[in-house]
């Protein structure tokens, strides 16, 4: 083998070995946005759930404890999973659920798993609206 062709091996490994810190903060950031997105469509599905709810007649969950059965209830996991991980986030956080008589919310406190910051996710619904 020529040096001009172990050149570039050479380098991406030591990249990957000395700028490892680099190359996984990339790729943690990139699983997050995706994590984001999947997250984003899912609360989106339970939003619509609630709406079904609302159509057929039934209460909306009034507060944290009553969204908490609804989830254990109504949803379902991939994989066998426990019932109740679907109660959370893909960081293991409890979703925070509100309800104010028309509109419901449904957020996740995002990677930093801290609420009230700019990385949380949220779904609402109008109970008006179904």
């Amino acid at each position: 083998m020529q040096v001009r062709h172990l050149v570039p091996i050479v380098a991406l490994v030591a990249i990957v070995f000395h700028g490892g810190k680099f190359v996984k903060t990339k790729s943690s950031a990139i699983g997050d946005a995706k994590g984001k997105v999947v997250l984003k469509q899912r609360l989106n599905l339970v939003i619509d759930m609630l709406g079904l709810e609302v159509n057929s007649g039934s209460d909306l969950p009034r507060d944290q404890a009553s969204f908490r059965e609804f989830c254990k209830s109504r949803l379902k996991t991939r994989g066998g999973g426990a019932k109740e991980d679907q109660y959370k986030d893909p960081w293991g956080i409890a979703l925070k659920y509100s309800y104010d008589g028309n509109v419901f919310a449904i957020v996740s406190a995002g990677p930093d798993q801290r609420f009230d910051t700019a990385d949380d996710i949220k779904a609402t619904g109008r109970a008006s609206d179904y």
